[in-house]
């Protein structure tokens, strides 16, 4: 007789593990705490950083050539302090740690925070390099202070912290550090969301398939409406009274909901439309908020039980086939 296979029913059902499990402790708590306290000395070494750099610039390009005689900046005045912008940084990575920061020839990627001992190098080197000339932004910089400056903040409150640990606080303070540079939070969150790794390397798998069908389907929207003469059909909510109250309201109700708290910023800052960036830190700090307090609330799933022990994927019934004789 042959063999044949008979279905299993009496495999044992798990549960998947709760992902929101560490959301309800109090450690995160804890974090999120420590998360909003340093983004306060950070955000403000950050502003210095730039009000530093910018005063750098107003001296060198146009206070010094008036003291010394000009009429104004001449043609040439860029390139010697190009030059001299240029060996000092090459100083500073050959005698201080760090390197001056990461190239910003290789641009965004995922990359450890610097050890607090890079610090000093990774200031110096941005700063020689924007304040004498050098067109590029001070986003990278930013970045790595943020979280070089975060991972002190770690070491000095709890030395035996976790790597886990670490890293979440270091991105905290990569955020903190570029939170408005970009003219909005949301936008340097999907930066660092992005360039930092923090979601995995598939996440830019899986999001840059949707952001394509979403940049389509707008271009059908407007095209239809141009060609049909309807209208576009949007959520945006114009002159709408007490913006940040609803801005805040409709935030945190998405975040309740949806569970999906950047989406529940961006979509609160979308519906205000010029009002939106307006309010989007009170936005922002509202579906944190509502967010963890729904997350904390609601029931926790339960425990996976043990798997049963592995059983055999197929079974025989009657006596084995017999192989077939030559010639019958």
């Amino acid at each position: 007789m042959r063999a044949h296979l008979r279905p299993r029913d009496d495999r044992p059902v798990t549960t998947p593990p709760d992902p929101l499990a560490a959301l309800r402790t109090r450690s995160y708590l804890g974090l999120l705490l420590f998360a909003a306290v340093l983004g306060v000395p950070v955000s403000a070494a950050a502003y210095g950083f730039l009000e530093l750099t910018t005063e750098m610039q107003g001296w060198v390009f146009t206070d010094l050539p008036n003291g010394l005689g000009f009429h104004g900046e001449p043609v040439w005045w860029p390139l010697p302090l190009l030059a001299v912008g240029g060996v000092l940084v090459g100083l500073t990575i050959r005698y201080l740690p760090g390197n001056g920061g990461e190239s910003p020839a290789e641009g965004f990627k995922a990359r450890a925070a610097p050890l607090p001992v890079e610090l000093p190098g990774i200031a110096l080197a941005a700063l020689a390099t924007l304040s004498f000339g050098v067109v590029l932004g001070p986003e990278a910089p930013l970045i790595a202070l943020g979280g070089g400056l975060a991972v002190c903040a770690v070491r000095l409150a709890k030395r035996d912290a976790p790597a886990s640990t670490g890293a979440v606080v270091a991105a905290a303070g990569s955020f903190a550090a570029i939170g408005t540079l970009l003219g909005s939070p949301i936008l340097g969150a999907f930066l660092l969301m992005e360039a930092s790794g923090l979601g995995g390397p598939t996440l830019t798998l899986v999001l840059v398939p949707g952001l394509l069908a979403a940049g389509v389907g707008s271009l059908i929207f407007i095209g239809l409406n141009a060609w049909t003469g309807f209208g576009m059909f949007s959520l945006a909510l114009p002159g709408l009274p007490l913006v940040a109250g609803a801005a805040m309201g409709i935030g945190t109700m998405c975040a309740v909901m949806l569970k999906l708290p950047m989406t529940s910023v961006l979509l609160a800052t979308l519906l205000m439309l010029s009002d939106g960036l307006a309010v989007m830190p009170l936005v922002i700090v509202a579906v944190v908020v509502g967010y963890v307090v729904s997350v904390r609330l609601s029931p926790a799933l339960a425990p996976a039980p043990a798997a049963a022990p592995a059983e055999a994927a197929e079974e025989t019934t009657g006596p084995p086939a017999e192989a077939p004789v030559p010639g019958s």
